[in-house]
């Protein structure tokens, strides 16, 4: 060994170990985040599984309209939010939406009827799955159910017959912004 590389060779040698440590550390933080963002995700599925769980055993026993309003309790309930319905598609020159089952609050609410065109159950109806999860009753200033409400969220999806029609809709409503976990559903 060359006496006079020696400290070079160490100088070298320090500052790949303290590269290599700094490597460690940017990885270490990296597998820490990512824990937690899994964690995060189970506990997500975790949520989801359990409310799924309430809604199907809330009603479970129900059959015809019961089930209807028993599905709208325990939706509401299952997801911390305020309103939820199911409605069905009223046809005729200008399409409608009849509520077969409306949770407003702590409550059954009085069954309603809308015109479709112009409202987010138009959107859904023809698009699908939709989630806006704040800023509705701004956004949509001519449904006046909204705005009576005070919604400010909603995400509804269409009910859609095996051979692909569209018969209906179920929606959450809520009269603060929804939280994120609600975008997957």
């Amino acid at each position: 060994m060359n006496h006079a590389n020696t400290p070079h060779e160490l100088r070298r040698l320090q500052a790949r170990a303290n590269a290599l440590s700094q490597l460690l550390d940017v990885h270490e933080q990296m597998v820490i985040e990512q824990t937690g963002r899994l964690t995060q995700a189970l506990e997500h599925n975790c949520q989801q599984s359990m409310a799924l769980q309430d809604v199907a055993a809330g009603t479970a026993a129900a059959t015809g309209k019961d089930f209807f309003r028993s599905l709208v309790r325990y939706l509401a309930s299952s997801l911390s939010v305020k309103y939820a319905l199911v409605g069905t598609l009223l046809k005729g020159n200008n399409p409608r939406i009849g509520t077969l089952a409306f949770w407003a609050g702590d409550a059954l609410g009085e069954s309603f009827e809308y015109e479709l065109a112009g409202s987010l159950c138009h959107e859904v109806m023809a698009q699908g799955f939709r989630c806006v999860s704040q800023g509705v009753k701004l956004a949509y200033p001519q449904f006046d159910k909204f705005v009576e409400l005070g919604i400010d969220a909603y995400c509804g999806m269409p009910l859609v017959s095996r051979d692909g029609r569209v018969l209906g809709i179920l929606a959450i409503l809520h009269d603060l912004p929804l939280m994120v976990r609600l975008s997957c559903l």
